[in-house]
């Protein structure tokens, strides 16, 4: 079976191959560079993720209140990657440290080359919901995760699909929604 990726044309008049526009362009690249990295030997794959790690840790010092505290013992190689076992000793994020942190847990300085920033909800069936802020890179990287799932079983692309995923602030509330 062969699968078909859902991108069409951004160029008048061509219809294959495709030349995608700038979003399929951005997730083509992604899908490819995953294609690839998979099959890095684990220590590369694994120093790579500790260096994008530390690029996110460095960024939330710097702009995210909650987080200036929350990792000030952290300490960081050379390259900027944390150390595993500094990394191992950091607490897991709880909801109600979530709930409870708002606006401080998001960064006051969003790099302009992110997007726009958007708020998303959890449904709240615990009693109270959790709000998370996610830019337009997240929606991007968020899109070639799930291509890329829906690849990996082999789905028909050229079928339809439907999937409840989030709902709005004050939409679909507990117990009804």
């Amino acid at each position: 079976m062969h699968t078909t990726l859902p991108f069409e044309s951004a160029i008048d008049g061509i219809g294959w191959p495709a030349v995608p526009g700038q979003r399929a362009t951005a997730m083509l690249a992604i899908l490819f560079q995953l294609e690839q990295s998979q099959w890095w030997p684990v220590d590369e794959l694994h120093r790579r993720q500790m260096q994008q790690l530390g690029r996110l840790l460095t960024h939330a010092l710097a702009t995210v209140p909650f987080y200036r505290d929350r990792l000030a013992g952290v300490d960081f190689a050379k390259d900027g990657a944390p150390l595993p076992e500094d990394w191992a000793r950091l607490p897991l994020l709880r909801r109600d440290e979530v709930q409870a942190a708002g606006d401080a847990l998001v960064s006051g300085q969003v790099p302009p080359s992110h997007g726009g920033l958007s708020e998303i909800f959890t449904s709240g069936s615990t009693g109270k919901p959790v709000r998370a802020v996610r830019t337009e890179l997240w929606s991007l990287f968020w899109s070639a995760f799930t291509v890329r799932d829906h690849l990996w079983h082999r789905r028909d692309l050229t079928g339809t699909l439907a999937a409840i995923r989030e709902s709005g602030k004050g939409k679909a509330q507990y117990p009804d929604g």
